[in-house]
């Protein structure tokens, strides 16, 4: 039995693969139903050659297909290596294009190398990414050439006690005091351990420490109601994931 910590990861239905987090296809959804709901129409994508740059393309070209969508126009689809150090010819065709707002899933270095990029070019454009970039110490690193929006893809736990109260807002704040106790604060790589490891505990309490897989695929497979900091999960209703859009 296996629990990928990527959205980029797609379990097949049925399978002894989980993964707990919504799938990258309805992050893309979400990021472009935030384009839509504030009048930005004309949506460019600037992703690397890497798996990850392969899959946000193949995200948000589903995404883009979505009937809700139909009057978002994806104005470029562009593309670079990981281990470029300059995206300027692909931002003059999306410059060019006349984008509203850049789609750009890379992680690390290779963002960085982005956003530099539009700095340079003089483009001050709103930027949807990868979840993965989302740790404060990688963006004071890129404070001096951030653009004015930056948006990252992820759920609610990614921002722990903005909910109101309630059981997913204990779950979050029981999640930010075992950080703080260590001397750390909230980031991406950190929420996305922290309920698979809740579910592994959950689940041996449940079945023991003797349980084959069988038995843990089947208990997973029927679980809902179970609150952890990204929500309450609902494994009935989103096959393998326990969360959606």
């Amino acid at each position: 039995l296996g629990m990928c910590l990527n959205p980029s990861g797609h379990p097949a239905p049925g399978s002894y693969q989980f993964a707990l987090y919504a799938d990258s296809t309805e992050i893309a959804a979400g990021f472009l139903r935030y384009f839509r709901e504030r009048g930005i129409r004309r949506i460019a994508v600037l992703d690397s050659t890497d798996g990850s740059g392969r899959d946000g393309d193949a995200a948000f070209a589903w995404a883009f297909r979505l009937p809700e969508n139909k009057n978002l126009v994806q104005v470029a689809q562009e593309h670079f290596n990981p281990g470029d150090s300059t995206v300027a010819a692909q931002l003059a065709n999306i410059k060019a294009a006349k984008a509203q707002a850049i789609v750009s899933y890379e992680v690390g270095a290779a963002f960085g190398t982005v956003l530099r990029s539009m700095r340079d070019a003089g483009m001050d454009l709103p930027v949807a990414t990868s979840g993965g970039n989302m740790t404060p110490e990688q963006m004071h690193q890129y404070a001096g050439f951030l653009p004015s929006d930056v948006l990252f893809g992820g759920t609610i736990a990614w921002a722990p006690g903005d909910i109101g109260p309630g059981p997913i807002h204990d779950a979050q704040m029981t999640y930010v005091s075992a950080l703080k106790k260590k001397g750390m604060v909230p980031e991406a790589p950190y929420v996305t351990i922290w309920d698979p490891a809740l579910l592994a505990v959950t689940v041996l309490r449940a079945l023991g420490t003797d349980a084959d897989a069988g038995k843990v695929h089947a208990y997973v497979d029927r679980l809902h109601g179970w609150v952890a900091t990204q929500g309450v999960f609902d494994f009935t209703g989103f096959p393998q994931h326990g969360v959606g859009v």
